[in-house]
C-alpha cells in the first residue's frame, strides 16, 4: 500500500461560478473533464427556471474559457461521468417530490418530456420522485442530450428518494452511483446495457 492520497485546496485558485437561477443551494453540481477543459453542470436547468442554462467551461489552471449551451432538462443534474472519445456521458437526473414548488418544472398530468417521450418504468408511474441516467454528448456547439432512452432507477417509495450525488461508469458493466445522506448513505450498481 502507498501513501494516502489527498486533495489540497489553494485558496488562491477559487473561481465564484455565479448561479443561473435565483434558487437557494442550487450551484454547478456536477464537474467533468473533456478535450483538456473542466466542465461544471449548474444543477436547475429546467425552462421555467433557467430558460437558457449554460455550462461553463475552465482550463485544467481553473481558468475561465466561456460557456457553452446546455440543453432545459427538468429537476437536477447531480453529477456526470467521464465523458468517451465521442464526447458522449451520462448524468444523474433527479427530482425529490419537495423541490416541485421550488423547480417548477414543466407537466402535462405529471410526466416531463423525457417521461412523454419513452415512457416511464412502474416504480416512476406510482411516486412522483424521479431518479434517472439521461445520456449528453459534448461538441464544437455546446452540449446536446443524446436520443437514448434514459435509465430509470427502480424508486423505493412514495416517501424515499434517494439523493444519488456521484457517478462513475464502469467499462463495459455499466454505472456506480452513490448518494450522499439520504436517505442514508447508499453505493448502487446499474447494468449498462442493462
Amino acid at each position: 500500500a502507498g501513501a494516502p492520497i489527498s486533495l489540497r485546496l489553494d485558496p488562491a485558485s477559487l473561481i465564484e461560478v455565479q448561479p443561473q437561477a435565483p434558487l437557494d443551494n442550487y450551484s454547478d453540481e456536477a464537474c467533468l473533464v473533456y478535450n483538456e477543459q473542466v466542465i461544471s453542470l449548474y444543477e436547475a436547468n429546467g425552462a421555467r427556471v433557467n430558460p437558457a442554462p449554460q455550462a461553463h467551461a475552465f482550463d485544467l489552471n481553473l481558468q475561465p474559457q466561456g460557456s457553452m449551451p446546455f440543453p432545459n432538462i427538468e429537476y437536477r443534474i447531480t453529477d456526470a461521468t467521464e465523458p468517451d472519445a465521442q464526447g458522449r456521458f451520462w448524468a444523474i437526473n433527479y427530482l425529490y417530490p419537495g423541490d416541485l414548488d421550488k423547480l417548477q418544472p414543466l407537466e402535462t398530468q405529471g410526466q416531463d418530456a423525457l417521461a412523454m417521450q419513452y415512457g416511464i418504468g412502474p416504480t416512476h408511474a406510482q411516486y412522483a420522485a424521479v431518479e434517472r441516467l439521461v445520456q449528453f454528448q459534448i461538441d464544437s456547439e455546446g452540449i446536446q442530450r443524446v436520443d437514448t432512452p434514459p435509465l430509470q432507477l427502480a424508486l423505493v417509495s412514495n416517501v424515499t428518494a434517494r439523493n444519488w450525488e456521484g457517478i462513475v461508469m464502469l467499462d463495459g458493466r455499466g454505472f456506480l452511483l452513490v448518494t450522499d445522506l439520504f436517505p442514508e448513505t447508499l453505493l448502487g450498481f446499474v447494468a449498462y446495457p442493462p
